[in-house]
């Protein structure tokens, strides 16, 4: 079990005065002023506890932090961390074996001092908004009930006898309730402070725990901001490179019941331009164009298999390994390494030595002329073949066979889970175009994309279907090849016109075709079957849709009632 502990404090909306949430309940009244406070469920989740519940792994045992969060009416003070659930009392820890024990009859005894400590499962009703709480324990019994029943006389306070302001009778004050009324002039009378509290001693912060179930913690992905790249290997297995923000970078993994597999926090890697690929062997790759080297990961349990740090260019090596400025990349299916750079085609050896880009590793790497590559990767002055005009590389359409060059800015390279390589465009250009090739350089076919803006990576199945995910008229497809027909067909359509896809840029596609992963920033995600049954959908882009369909309401209604 995994146990969150809670401290939290506001103040009253009328009057200001301290108010201790020692209970997860949505009504609270102060003990001050007799008015109401409202905690909506929904305002818990998204103000009170969400950083608690996002923030809990990477917290280790009995350590915490403390939070401020203002809203419009209340500003939360709060304490969370990490510690397993104990007698408020004595610190006596609970037996996490017996909470459901403990459940059915609503407490736990401590077995040192006896205290009653209070159990209890997650209302039904709040289940589907907070999916991974199992128990609530240690909450303050006496918040349960709503309006005066919140206020409890301790056992221990015996009745007062109290005289009568108006009249002079004796009353017998049993602090049930603040106003009484005289038994003798049947006047109201508000009992002064001194008395009300010698009854109700003020409330202090009372620590509590929520208790999450381990399996369902699983289940849930990792969260993100940014989403960088998504690759998914043989075994339908998904990689991340993701950041919660500017600082954050992460790669984890997940399968494909949605539970993460492992992750690697605390990269020093860009947002904007680290790119992922993998290999069919268990290797993860991961660099950043900013940066000269490569690593490579396992993609068992993302351990580190090796770091290959680029080398500058000299006299016997002058084209050398080295990523900055890589625009793509791909690990062919011998382990060589396809690269775009500076708008050129490189192929490299699994030690990273330069191969001939066409034809496999047998072949001896051409030799450049005299600088032709210095201006490129260091060295003396470069030196163009007059044959060809460096400023303008040949487009993915305008590709022949066994190309050296391509517009690499805008062009990306993947191996197919067919074993086939492919070039496509990224850019907004209507006529841009993905393109087929075989490991000797054979130009097989060229297709124009019928999407303009395409940020993701073209993905291919072992079949050789070619997936583009993208935009049209401002609206979101999901496009389909059939390498049989050359046709393009569309399985996806935007929300707008009664289809799945809206705030989506990213895709990875299974080896197999049976799942079709589309991602976008901010923890959205959208995953469909082989028959484009959306078989789930992450909260926020459940939001997405949401507000998407209250705006098309509101639209419609003032179509109505202005046409």
């Amino acid at each position: 079990m995994v146990s969150i502990c809670l401290e939290i404090k506001t103040e009253c909306k009328h009057c200001g005065s301290t108010i201790e949430l020692n209970a997860f309940v949505n009504k609270v009244l102060c003990h001050t002023c007799q008015k109401m406070n409202e905690f909506p469920y929904g305002f818990w989740k998204k103000s009170i506890i969400e950083s608690a519940l996002d923030d809990y792994p990477d917290l280790h045992e009995g350590e915490g932090q403390n939070q401020t969060v203002m809203t419009g009416e209340y500003t939360f003070h709060t304490m969370y961390g990490l510690q397993k659930p104990r007698c408020g009392k004595c610190k006596t820890y609970l037996n996490p074996a017996k909470f459901d024990e403990y459940a059915k009859s609503g407490e736990a005894v401590c077995e040192k001092c006896k205290n009653e400590i209070s159990v209890r499962t997650l209302p039904q009703n709040l289940q589907n908004d907070f999916v991974n709480v199992k128990y609530l324990v240690g909450e303050d019994r006496d918040m349960f009930a709503e309006g005066k029943g919140t206020i409890k006389t301790p056992e221990a306070v015996k009745p007062i006898l109290f005289t009568c302001p108006s009249c002079g009778g004796n009353l017998k004050i049993d602090g049930s309730d603040r106003v009484v009324t005289c038994n003798y002039c049947n006047q109201d009378i508000y009992l002064p402070d001194d008395l009300w509290f010698r009854m109700h001693p003020v409330k202090v912060v009372q620590r509590w725990y929520i208790v999450l179930d381990e399996k369902k913690v699983e289940e849930k992905p990792i969260e993100w901001y940014y989403i960088s790249d998504v690759v998914s290997d043989k075994d339908g297995n998904l990689y991340f490179a993701t950041a919660d923000d500017d600082e954050h970078f992460m790669l984890w993994s997940m399968g494909a019941d949605f539970k993460a597999r492992w992750k690697v926090p605390g990269l020093e890697y860009s947002n904007e331009d680290t790119r992922l690929a993998v290999s069919g062997d268990g290797k993860l790759y991961m660099w950043d164009k900013n940066k000269h080297s490569l690593l490579i990961f396992s993609t068992k349990n993302g351990s580190t298999i090796k770091k290959i740090d680029g080398r500058q260019a000299t006299a016997e090596e002058p084209v050398p390994f080295n990523l900055k400025d890589a625009d793509s990349l791909t690990i062919d299916k011998d382990g060589t390494l396809l690269v775009l750079k500076n708008k050129y085609i490189l192929r490299f050896s699994a030690d990273c030595k330069r191969i001939a880009t066409w034809g496999g590793t047998e072949e001896k790497a051409p030799e450049p002329k005299k600088g032709f590559f210095a201006g490129l990767f260091g060295g003396s002055e470069p030196e163009k073949p007059e044959e060809k005009d460096d400023r303008y590389p040949p487009d993915v359409v305008e590709m022949k066979n066994r190309p050296d060059r391509v517009d690499t800015e805008y062009t990306l390279v993947t191996l197919g889970w067919d074993g086939y390589i492919y070039f496509m465009e990224s850019t907004s250009s209507s006529d841009a175009s993905v393109a087929k090739y075989d490991r000797n350089g054979k130009k097989l076919w060229n297709s124009i994309i019928p999407l303009h803006y395409k940020e993701s990576k073209h993905c291919i199945d072992k079949n050789g279907f070619v997936y583009v995910l993208g935009k049209k008229d401002n609206k979101y497809y999901l496009v389909k090849l059939d390498p049989n027909t050359m046709k393009w067909e569309t399985i996806l359509n935007d929300i707008t016109e009664g289809g799945k896809l809206y705030e989506v840029e990213k895709l990875a596609v299974t080896p197999d075709g049976s799942r079709f992963y589309c991602f976008e920033y901010y923890n959205r995600m959208r995953v469909f079957d082989s028959g484009m049954n959306m078989i789930y959908i992450s909260e926020q882009s459940k939001k997405d849709d949401e507000e998407l369909a209250a705006e098309h309401r509101k639209k419609v209604e003032n179509d109505e009632e202005f046409g």
